[in-house]
């Protein structure tokens, strides 16, 4: 398989960066709707019971990892045999981790009533936490086709599929009558619509990867072992990752109740697009890393790691300010202005999202290094968990993003880079002035102008605010392109070329 080139690797971002636009704006659009077909009450449930379903992700273990890194390596490798056991071994572990999921999912929804205090009907709710959890142990061996277009390289179809799968529910939530609206009747038709994404998931990957054939009698336990060596510190990062982004809700939930998730769920909705968003933008980069590092290309890694932080810090910097300054006025226009008042939680979760770049982690999972970074992950996960558990009873809904961001800024931040740039030969001075001083100056200009049109007092509206969204994106862009020689030789090069 040839390792892409700079210009792929750009349009493979570019292309993932679309159809998350394309999702984010269908998400922003969805969700007072769902709200007001749900009601608070029931808003605040169905968040609660995705969020405790996605725990099941975690048991994927990270062999999505071993999956993208076989058929990523099988040209070079040119061994099928040895990548028809893998994908087989991988195959077997699945279906039993799925029978497994189903069997906890039938005792979560009995017993779930005694885990948080649910409005008449409960039943309802039970067989919403069965259908969902259904949903995830038939996600486990779709996952093995989705990872095989992905080491395929085949971002664009894998993301078509995706996109697809999120429009069918957003029209489903959309046009359904109200009287319809359940969380049992949201969960139904969750299920039928990624089984069925699932059947072309397989489909495609069959027919862009026809000499392998993927079956569970080609499990090899021997082989076992060592996949799971390869893949044990994924599942660390990757559980680690899950507990930072679901505890938060399960916690307020318990202690708080399902308003106040409902409450929360608003601004870490809005940092969890900024988080998806950044993740797209560098995850063409892994299967790079993956063969710059086996060819020990220390230089090339340097240059794609500081590169792609720049990158990502310049993708979310104006996001970020637009945040922090009118993200309350936002939350109120899009939700209800009862909403307006977690412009404090926004500000919080959103420091956070910027200091925890993804590209660290990608990097890391990429080389022997992430036995390392599990370690830190997970250390960080815990922290956030004892945080949160401690701060929610003293500042409530601030104190549980508190909780998220203390550990997130001195683990993701400072200690996960530290080891990249020692792998990568570069000073903690150098990898500084490389990613983050050159969107400085940006950023300053930026700053001013919002501090500016802050003291005017505007009276908003949806469109409004997004007018002056985009006016911010311009001149953050403008000052990044006029400050930055590199860019502007790569725009000149771009427009030449088209000419």
């Amino acid at each position: 398989m040839k390792i892409l080139k700079s210009k792929q690797i750009a349009a493979n971002s570019l292309f993932s960066l679309a159809t998350f636009i394309v999702t984010a704006i269908l998400g922003f659009v969805i969700a007072p709707v769902t709200l007001t077909k749900l009601g608070k009450t029931n808003y605040g449930l169905w968040i609660f019971i995705t969020s405790l379903s996605s725990y099941y992700s975690v048991l994927f273990l990270g062999f999505g990892t071993v999956v993208v890194k076989s058929v990523s390596e099988y040209e070079k490798v040119n061994d099928k045999a040895l990548v028809e056991k893998t994908l087989g071994t991988v195959m077997e572990m699945f279906c039993r981790i799925g029978c497994f999921v189903a069997v906890i999912s039938l005792l979560l929804s009995m017993f779930f009533p005694y885990i948080i205090d649910l409005p008449p009907n409960q039943f309802g709710y039970q067989y919403a936490v069965l259908v969902i959890g259904l949903q995830f142990a038939l996600s486990f061996p779709i996952s093995l086709y989705q990872g095989i277009l992905t080491g395929l390289e085949r971002y664009i179809v894998r993301d078509i599929i995706s996109t697809c799968i999120f429009g069918a529910n957003f029209l489903f939530i959309f046009f359904i009558p109200q009287n319809y609206a359940t969380v049992l009747s949201f969960a139904c038709f969750s299920f039928c619509i990624n089984i069925t994404g699932g059947v072309f998931f397989y489909i495609l990957s069959r027919h862009f990867f026809p000499d392998i054939r993927v079956c569970s009698k080609n499990y090899v336990s021997e082989l076992f072992a060592s996949i799971f060596q390869i893949s044990v510190y994924s599942f660390f990062i990757t559980i680690s990752q899950k507990i930072i982004e679901l505890s938060d809700k399960i916690i307020i939930g318990i202690f708080l109740g399902p308003i106040a998730v409902a409450f929360y769920s608003v601004p870490q909705k809005l940092v969890f697009y900024l988080q998806v968003l950044l993740f797209k933008a560098q995850s063409p980069v892994f299967p790079r890393f993956i063969n710059l590092y086996s060819g020990n290309n220390i230089a090339q890694l340097r240059n794609l790691y500081c590169k792609g932080f720049y990158y990502s810090l310049a993708l979310a910097m104006p996001i970020c300010i637009v945040y922090v300054s009118f993200g309350g006025i936002f939350q109120g226009l899009w939700m209800g202005q009862e909403f307006e008042k977690m412009h404090n939680v926004l500000i919080v979760l959103t420091l956070y999202a910027f200091f925890s770049q993804p590209i660290t982690n990608t990097f890391l999972n990429s080389t022997p290094l992430r036995k390392v970074a599990a370690k830190l992950n997970f250390i960080q996960a815990i922290f956030n968990v004892i945080f949160s558990v401690i701060f929610i009873q003293f500042w409530g809904l601030i104190g549980v993003a508190l909780a998220t961001f203390i550990p997130s800024f001195f683990i993701a931040f400072f200690l996960l880079n530290y080891i990249v740039i020692r792998k990568i030969e570069i000073s903690f001075l150098q990898f500084l002035s490389s990613s983050f001083l050159p969107i400085i100056i940006p950023s300053t200009l930026t700053a001013v102008f919002v501090f500016f049109v802050y003291r005017m007092e505007i009276s908003y509206n949806i469109w409004r605010f997004l007018i002056m969204s985009c006016i911010v994106e311009f001149i953050f862009l403008l000052a990044l392109v006029f400050f930055n020689r590199d860019l502007r030789k790569l725009i000149h090069k771009v427009v030449t070329h088209g000419k």
